[in-house]
């Protein structure tokens, strides 16, 4: 079985639905048994019959649908862009998305992803409770995260040089 994928805008998928239906509009036109007289060749008439049985729309439209029940559940996760900072106010500022599992109280995935972004930020930055170990857990005591954006943010620029 081959299977393609593609990707359209909902005005490119209910043209092709409109063309499926027109096409299976034509096709109810179709007399099998006087097909030999209207001149089809044998394969045409073997063609014909497949595609009056409408096997592929009937799986195209099922899987569009199934699609769109998919598409309308809430997302299982949520991204974020943070800003993290030292508590002190030096240094860089800490830029990344994150994503967190999406949750109905927001106040609550807001605390989530901002402890989140604590975290991820301490990785990045190295910051380990004993400097020495390795293994030791990551030490977020002195970073606070500043905001959290919507979705995926990609900073075009960014000068910070005016807290020097």
């Amino acid at each position: 079985m081959t299977m393609k994928t593609a990707t359209l805008t909902d005005a490119q998928w209910a043209d092709i639905m409109q063309l499926v239906g027109r096409g299976e509009s034509d096709l109810a036109e179709y007399v099998p048994h006087h097909a030999g007289k209207d001149g089809y060749a044998p394969e045409e008439i073997d063609d014909l019959e497949r595609l009056l049985k409408g096997e592929a729309s009937a799986a195209l439209s099922k899987q569009l649908a199934d699609d769109t029940d998919a598409s309308s559940e809430a997302p299982a996760t949520r991204t974020y862009t943070a800003f993290c900072q030292e508590s002190n106010g030096t240094g860089t500022v800490w830029i990344s998305s994150i994503e967190v599992d999406a949750q109905e109280d927001q106040d609550k995935e807001l605390v989530a992803a901002e402890e989140q972004a604590r975290y991820e930020c301490a990785r990045d930055w190295d910051r380990l409770t004993d400097p020495d170990d390795e293994d030791s857990p990551l030490d977020i005591s002195g970073i606070v995260c500043m905001g959290l954006a919507d979705g995926e943010v990609n900073i075009a620029m960014w000068d910070d040089s005016h807290f020097e």
